[in-house]
């Protein structure tokens, strides 16, 4: 099913029970997720109830089906999300596959909720091929294979049976490239398994054009080529930063009568004077070598809610720029004005922070930092926010004092660190 067809559906309040939404498109994953809460508020007396779990090693079923138990005994309407499912193992595949194709149903249920909707449809034979009639009860007849966890699933969906309490809603979701174990996808129908894939290289650049001519706002080429370098890939992350700009430039504009048109050179000096702190901020501070600054900065914007991945890219951004030029000064040795030429920078601040930087640190350090930014951008994606804090508070001490030491995502040696540029 496509996102299309997923809105439609949820829009004339036909909403499952269990949702897989997988990709790392966020942008219209998340106008999915409000709709959702938007059309559940609408259908009940109460607000919806949201309840977040992770997968990770800290994850415990047992704690999840419990809480689902105990949830179902309470008329209010809850929406539980499982995090990080790409991390899923066999366990927690075996205990969903459970609750979606339950194993033992006692034969009153079984009769009036499942069989008696198959014979209308005449796929009680099919159903019976699984289920065999015990005393008080209908089993599984024994393990099932993929291609009969498929049948069985959709057999459920054409009889509209789901065994999941009718006032709780789950959604899976997956905010990563990685890839979804199959195991888990086999006992999704096709209306649950939702990818949300990111916009292709070559539609950015009109899309983008397309969001600022709604606001009668032109752009040159290279602030786009900007802007797409340093946001993440989706379109929430696009619409926030656009938003951010135009009204940024808004206060800048008072005749309405100017030639409203983006620069590059514009955005860039605009960044530098914003009174916001930010992830360009926050590796100002890290190139000074300013650790208290840095973790100023850094409570500051977390406790501002500001989008974390967005922080990540821009650190990501400047760190590849700065790269760049500590590269042309220790390796080529060329003076500053030649880096600044090359590296296209013009803003006297951003310049005097290069010169500290290369001041401060030696290429092969700045090389090996790139793995600890990778690594910053994974675990922004699969941490809860507690956890996130602590990594990025982590982030900046060993960025500051260069610790020697491998990094999870790091393979290479020193004769390829010339890679990063």
């Amino acid at each position: 099913m496509t996102v299309n067809e997923l809105q439609a559906n949820i829009s004339k309040g036909d909403i499952e029970h269990l949702y897989l939404f997988a990709g790392s498109e966020i942008g219209e994953k998340n106008n999915i997720i409000n709709l959702i809460i938007q059309k559940l508020s609408l259908s009940g007396s109460v607000a919806v109830t949201k309840e977040y779990y992770y997968i990770g090693d800290e994850f415990k079923i047992s704690d999840f089906f419990d809480n689902i138990d105990t949830l179902s005994l309470f008329v209010s309407k809850r929406l539980i999300f499982l995090k990080n499912i790409e991390n899923i193992n066999n366990t927690t595949i075996n205990h969903l596959e459970n609750l979606i194709i339950p194993k033992i149903v006692l034969s009153n249920v079984f009769e009036e909720k499942i069989l008696s909707k198959a014979l209308n449809l005449k796929k009680d034979k099919d159903l019976l091929n699984f289920y065999i009639k015990k005393t008080n009860s209908y089993n599984l007849k024994g393990d099932l294979k993929s291609s009969d966890k498929k049948s069985l699933v959709n057999l459920f969906y054409e009889i509209d049976f789901s065994n999941i309490d009718s006032n709780i809603y789950i959604i899976m979701l997956n905010e990563t490239s990685d890839k979804i174990p199959s195991e888990l996808t086999d006992i999704l129908s096709s209306r649950q398994n939702i990818i949300f894939w990111e916009m292709f290289e070559n539609q950015k650049h009109n899309w983008i054009k397309n969001e600022f001519r709604k606001y009668n706002v032109s752009i040159e080429e290279a602030a786009i080529n900007y802007i797409v370098e340093m946001v993440d890939n989706n379109k929430q992350s696009f619409e926030d930063e656009i938003q951010r700009i135009i009204a940024s430039y808004f206060n800048l504009w008072k005749d309405d009568n100017l030639n409203r048109r983006i620069k590059k050179g514009e955005l860039e000096e605009l960044l530098y004077h914003s009174k916001d702190e930010s992830g360009y901020t926050l590796y100002s501070a890290l190139l000074n070598k300013n650790i208290e600054k840095a973790l100023e900065i850094l409570n500051i914007t977390f406790y501002s809610n500001i989008d974390l991945i967005s922080l990540v890219n821009s650190l990501q951004w400047s760190h590849r720029r700065f790269l760049k030029a500590i590269y042309l000064s220790q390796i080529e040795h060329l003076n500053y004005e030649e880096i600044y030429k090359k590296v296209d920078i013009t803003n006297i601040r951003a310049k005097e922070e290069i010169v500290k930087g290369i001041k401060n640190y030696k290429y092969l350090d700045v090389a090996k930092l790139y793995n600890k930014i990778l690594e910053l951008d994974y675990f922004m994606r699969a941490y809860s926010d507690d956890l996130k804090y602590v990594k990025l508070q982590l982030f900046i001490i060993d960025f500051v004092y260069v610790e020697n030491r491998e990094f999870f995502l790091q393979s290479g040696t020193k004769d390829s660190v010339g890679y990063f540029l």
